[in-house]
């Protein structure tokens, strides 16, 4: 073979080719030069057709390889076109020169190494595939596909902002984007495909975003942190770009300076620092509502269980924190070092992390409420609760103020089991059959855990004796801007109404003349901090009712 070889050498260096055909000696000369300069460059001259594997429309009459550089130039007959069902069209470095262009129809151009585009050259991608699937690290420059394959375990690269039209598979590798954006702008949850913990995009990301789940497979160059939205009738946004960032300690931190946030009444005192997702909409949606699941991994700051996270919000990186929308705590987990954390029924987009709090986050309980019973004689208290993640049982406990002051004394007058653990509607009830009833009854519900920890309810009233009042309804809670609730009095009486922190601090004080009946009322919290508070009634220089409720910043 090498006597063959030297043979061939010498016809073409000595013109000693005697007994040699003129295409045996072009397509050796090929492949002389290819082996002995590695990536040899075949240059489009498009003599006879469109057609990219047709080899008389390359100079030296052969179809390029893999390991070949392509130049395209401007002034042929033809420019290259990749359609058909033939073989997969193939290069090393594809250079488009000035004036110069070239176009998928159809079927696959497969890349090994970087696509070069003059500022006046062409590359039009309109069907098909163009995949990238080198050896090492693959850079392409600001261009608009149809399909987009990355398949590089090395990576690749993009200069400039990408647009995908159709779909965009991430096979293999991570594409980088630097500081510009790859963009897909099919609006089908399915457009983008292929990621994994190895396969996804470190960078920026645009989708555009219609009703169903739309994957964001972002991160940074060490760690894979997927966020996805569940679109619910979103309007008048149309597309959302996803972000990922590992610092956040220019940012505001978990706590909130003023406490908090806080998920179902109990507070988170950190942010897991791995870091946290941006979600940037074209217009923030006037209507509709998404959910959000977002995984995270890399952290070092590890909670103890899935029962004590939660995800939060803020507005932007110098906001607090929040806990907007609705949190289950079944829908928390963590597996193989990836905290799973999710929050349904929100209504607009900024920045998104992961809090935890020191205790697993109590019951959801969505309503308590007291009412008369037996000719009232007796009090029904009856609770529902949403989720229950080890719940033991319930103590019912009443109280009374000490000596006219702020402060309650509670003791327990009854005990209910849990549920355990629980996904569904629960619903529970309790007779309060103390005889003698008089005044104002508070009662609040003391949850125990099977780990024996406690979480308590909102203080819910009733009255026995026509000189107390009653609230009869406080919502929304938690509230971002008006805090409504209804007072029920059994004759006309003037009352002062205030609001205290959880320090007992009197932060606002409104006196008001409730009439016979039913009252309704509301009150603008909107200046105040985020956290939780007390609407206090007072009558006559004594406080008859004290109920919480969550300041959250919307």
């Amino acid at each position: 073979m090498n006597k063959f070889y030297n043979q061939i050498k010498n016809c073409i260096q000595k013109s000693n080719c005697i007994g040699f055909q003129k295409s045996f000696i072009i397509l050796f000369s090929f492949l002389i030069i290819q082996s002995e300069h590695g990536f040899s460059q075949i240059v489009w001259n498009g003599s006879v057709s469109t057609n990219w594997n047709t080899a008389a429309n390359w100079i030296g009459g052969v179809v390029p390889l893999s390991i070949n550089d392509v130049v395209i130039n401007s002034g042929t007959p033809n420019d290259p076109l990749v359609s058909g069902v033939g073989p997969v069209a193939t290069c090393n470095n594809l250079t488009i020169n000035t004036g110069a262009s070239v176009s998928i129809a159809s079927n696959i151009l497969n890349l090994k190494g970087d696509l070069i585009i003059s500022p006046t050259g062409f590359f039009v991608h309109y069907g098909g595939v163009l995949e990238l699937s080198g050896t090492s690290v693959q850079s392409i420059p600001d261009i608009t596909c149809y399909d987009l394959k990355i398949n590089n375990s090395a990576g690749v690269v993009i200069s400039g902002d990408v647009m995908v039209n159709h779909n965009l598979n991430l096979a293999s590798g991570i594409l980088s984007t630097g500081g510009n954006i790859i963009t897909v702008s099919n609006a089908i949850s399915a457009a983008v495909f292929g990621f994994s913990a190895t396969n996804y995009i470190n960078g920026r990301l645009i989708r555009y975003v219609n009703n169903g789940d739309f994957d964001f497979p972002i991160g940074d160059a060490t760690n894979y942190e997927l966020a996805t939205v569940t679109v619910n009738g979103l309007s008048p946004t149309i597309y959302l770009l996803g972000e990922y960032f590992s610092d956040n300690s220019s940012c505001s931190p978990v706590p909130n300076g003023g406490g908090g946030p806080y998920v179902n009444g109990s507070p988170l005192f950190a942010l897991l620092d791995a870091g946290f997702w941006t979600l940037t909409p074209d217009i923030q949606p006037t209507s509709g509502t998404y959910d959000i699941q977002l995984k995270e991994k890399g952290y070092t700051n590890a909670p103890l269980s899935a029962s004590y996270c939660a995800v939060i919000k803020r507005d932007d990186c110098f906001s607090n924190w929040q806990s907007p929308g609705v949190h289950t705590n079944a829908t928390q987990s963590i597996s193989g070092g990836t905290v799973t954390a999710f929050r349904s029924a929100l209504t607009s987009f900024s920045d998104f992390g992961i809090g935890f709090g020191g205790i697993g986050l109590p019951i959801q309980l969505t309503s308590f409420t007291a009412d008369h019973y037996d000719n009232n004689l007796n009090t029904l208290l009856s609770w529902t609760t949403a989720s229950e993640i080890n719940c033991d049982y319930f103590e019912i406990e009443v109280g009374s103020e000490i000596n006219g002051s702020d402060e309650f004394e509670f003791k327990k007058i009854g005990q209910i089991a849990g549920a355990g653990n629980s996904n569904a509607l629960n619903h529970y009830t309790f007779i309060d059959k103390e005889i003698n009833k008089t005044g104002t009854r508070y009662y609040r519900l003391k949850e125990i855990a099977i780990n024996g920890s406690v979480t308590y309810s909102n203080i819910v009233a009733l009255i026995f004796g026509k000189e107390s009042v009653v609230v009869s309804e406080i919502y929304p809670n938690p509230a971002a801007e008006l805090l409504n609730y209804e007072i029920i009095s059994l004759e006309e009486t003037p009352v002062n109404i205030s609001v205290s922190n959880i320090l007992g601090q009197k932060i606002y004080i409104e006196p008001q003349v409730l009439k016979n009946g039913n009252n309704k009322l509301s009150l603008n919290v909107e200046s105040f901090p985020e956290g939780i508070y007390y609407l206090n009634i007072s009558r006559d220089g004594e406080t008859d009712i004290h109920l919480k409720f969550e300041k959250f910043n919307d």
